[in-house]
């Protein structure tokens, strides 16, 4: 029986057709028509990291599984979408001329509304989905016009605990947010990684980690360890772009402590099945991307294999 395909919400659609300037992210021709397209092959899964906008040539060839062409990865389709998005931000960004504050009383305005923002998100109901977006995406901005990657995942690490804890909607929505402060880490080819990448990466993996171990322990939530997991899958295909293997061996160990929180069960619960079910599929699709791109990671791929 086929699987039922729901459509994409006009919302999302509208977002990442405006994301992408409604042009494809592979051949850049403005000209042509394009598609969304499912990077990962589920056409019920509309989180916008999942979305790319093609031409119709292109959507064929991503589809083709033979022929003279040789298809298109998901790995090189993911950077042609991240390498697309992120010159179509800089175009937009350098029309408007950003501040680049980095000194003086603007920089201190600039932390003061970072910290602001992360407390009102925790101060906010957890119903209030509206809100919480409108703070998430005020730090994305912040992130894309003025910098401040390195304050903003901070101060989301000092407030990420009590939404974990208690806010399934906010984990969910703060661990969907976060690998979007590394859109500009496209591949070595295009963009050098910085020490200071690296840092906010292993800060970033931390977070996550810590999200979906007490989402899984005490929320008992698949819908935050179905964000989780597809951070960490986002965040992977950067450390194979360059190469990172401790911070892959880092999601590792994530991964085996969220696994065991999954089972910890206190009086009148169940383990969490289904995200011991989610985090073992994520670990077989890592491996399959792994042995494609980084098959010299021999110690990652072994404990992928386990």
């Amino acid at each position: 029986m086929a699987k039922h395909r729901k459509k994409i919400p006009q919302k999302i659609e509208a977002q990442i057709l405006f994301i992408n300037d409604r042009v494809c992210c592979i051949c850049r021709d403005p000209s042509k028509k394009v598609q969304i397209h499912h990077i990962d092959g589920n056409p019920n899964n509309n989180n916008l990291s999942n979305l790319a906008v093609v031409c119709i040539n292109h959507h064929d060839e991503i589809h083709k599984s033979g022929g003279v062409t040789k298809a298109i990865s998901t790995t090189l389709l993911k950077k042609y979408k991240h390498n697309w998005e992120l010159t179509v931000r800089k175009q937009r960004t350098q029309q408007h001329e950003p501040l680049k504050s980095l000194h003086g009383i603007e920089k201190i305005l600039f932390k003061f509304e970072i910290r602001k923002t992360a407390y009102e998100i925790v101060a906010l109901k957890d119903s209030d989905t509206d809100g919480i977006n409108q703070r998430l995406e005020f730090l994305h901005t912040l992130y894309l016009l003025e910098g401040y990657t390195d304050e903003i995942l901070r101060d989301l690490d000092h407030i990420v605990i009590m939404p974990a804890l208690n806010d399934e909607n906010k984990a969910f929505l703060i661990a969907n947010k976060i690998y979007e402060f590394f859109y500009h880490l496209v591949g070595p080819e295009h963009v050098k990684i910085k020490k200071r990448d690296i840092n906010n990466l292993e800060l970033a993996i931390k977070m996550i980690g810590a999200i979906g171990h007490f989402s899984a322990e005490f929320n008992k939530s698949s819908k935050v360890i179905k964000a989780v997991s597809m951070t960490f899958e986002n965040i992977w295909d950067i450390l194979i772009w360059y190469d990172l293997e401790p911070q892959a061996l880092t999601i590792l160990d994530q991964l085996v402590e969220i696994s065991k929180a999954c089972q910890i069960v206190f009086e009148g619960e169940k383990p969490l099945i289904s995200g011991i079910k989610r985090l073992s599929k994520l670990r077989k699709k890592l491996r399959k991307i792994t042995a494609k791109e980084q098959p010299r990671w021999k110690k990652i791929l072994m404990r992928l294999s386990k």
